[in-house]
């Protein structure tokens, strides 16, 4: 799990750097932070694809906006793991 998604409770887990460069969502347009969500073994995998049936239909739309907004953050890059 990316650090800047670990809560730090602790002055040791904040050292770390723990919650570091967390972006609160609900600061962004669209409630979507421009953020890296994955491990970095796991950036760019998609594992759910809405079909064109029922409620899919309807979030396709809303996905496809979010995954350009995290797709377009660091010119391709979703991350936020100090290496932007």
């Amino acid at each position: 799990m990316p650090l800047h998604l670990r809560n730090a409770p602790t002055a040791l887990m904040k050292s770390w750097g723990n919650h570091e460069g967390y972006r609160y969502a609900h600061d962004w347009p669209g409630a979507v932070a421009p953020q890296q969500y994955m491990p970095d073994e796991l950036v760019g995998r998609e594992y759910y694809h809405p079909n064109d049936r029922g409620y899919e239909h309807e979030i396709k739309p809303r996905l496809e906006k979010i995954r350009k907004i995290l797709h377009e953050k660091d010119g391709g890059q979703t991350g936020n793991s100090n290496r932007a």
